[in-house]
C-alpha cells in the first residue's frame, strides 16, 4: 500500500474520484480541502487493488464460547467490495451468521473440517448468550505511520452495534 501524492483535484472531483493508484491492495483518502490545506467535514476513503483479501478469522474472538476453540471463519473480499462509509473510517458492522448463511464464508472445525452452514448455524442457536458476533473493517494507522486495513469483531449482533452511538462509527 502507499500513499497517493497526487496533486489536489477540483472540488467537483470529490464524489466521483476513484482509487488512483495500481498496485496489490490500495488505500486512498479522498478529502475536501480549503485553501488553507484545512480538510472539510467530506472525506472518503476508497480501497482497491488487484488481488483478493484472504481472510481468516478465529471464530471466538466474535463469539466467545469454549465449544469453538480454534475455529476458522474463511472468505475472500475485493478490497474495493469494502464499503468504507463516507466522512468514516470503518464499514458497516456484517453479522457472522449472515455471512456464513449467505455462503460467503464458509466455517472449518480445530481440525481444518468443514462445517455445513446449516450445522453451524444450529449450533449457534444451542449456545447460552452471547451466541452472535458482529465484524467491520476499519482503516487504522499503524505502527509504522501507514494505513492498514484492520478486521474487528465483537460478540454482539449488527443491529445491536449499530445502535451504540460510540460503534455506529
Amino acid at each position: 500500500m502507499r500513499y497517493s501524492r497526487d496533486k489536489p483535484r477540483p472540488h467537483a472531483e470529490f464524489l466521483l474520484a476513484a482509487n488512483s493508484v495500481a498496485g496489490r491492495h490500495t488505500i486512498d483518502l479522498h478529502a475536501q480541502l480549503r485553501n488553507t490545506g484545512r480538510i472539510l467535514d467530506a472525506s472518503k476513503i476508497e480501497l482497491g487493488g488487484t488481488d483478493i483479501l484472504e481472510v481468516e478469522v478465529n471464530i471466538q474472538e466474535a463469539i466467545p464460547a469454549p465449544q469453538l476453540e480454534g475455529w476458522k471463519l474463511r472468505y475472500q473480499i475485493w478490497p474495493r467490495d469494502i464499503a468504507i462509509r463516507r466522512n468514516m473510517a470503518s464499514s458497516g458492522w456484517q453479522d457472522l451468521e449472515a455471512l456464513v448463511a449467505g455462503r460467503d464464508a464458509d466455517v472449518f472445525d480445530a481440525q481444518g473440517t468443514g462445517i455445513p452452514a446449516n450445522e453451524f448455524l444450529g449450533m449457534l442457536s444451542e449456545l447460552p448468550e452471547p451466541n452472535t458476533g458482529a465484524m467491520r473493517w476499519a482503516v487504522v494507522i499503524g505502527d509504522d505511520s501507514g494505513l492498514h486495513l484492520q478486521l474487528q469483531a465483537l460478540p454482539a449482533s449488527a443491529p445491536t452495534l449499530q445502535g451504540k452511538p460510540l460503534l455506529r462509527k
